[in-house]
């Protein structure tokens, strides 16, 4: 498994992260807006009770368990 939490990858342009709680709202303002929400398979939100369920289940870390 890769771990990137805490990590950013930069280059002379562009430098990403993963998305955590900074973003909360700006995220909210790009998905409260009807055609970019539905364009991208959501419904919009319209309160950030309603986005905030979203965006913790959105950024919590994923466990991945191989099976064998």
């Amino acid at each position: 498994m890769i771990k990137l939490q805490n990590q950013t990858l930069s280059s002379q342009r562009l430098s990403y992260r993963l998305i955590d709680e900074r973003d909360f709202d700006d995220l909210f303002i790009i998905l409260s807006e009807p055609t970019v929400a539905e364009s991208a398979g959501f419904k919009a939100f319209t309160s950030t009770d309603e986005f905030g369920v979203f965006f913790e289940r959105f950024i919590m870390p994923s466990i991945f368990i191989p099976s064998f």
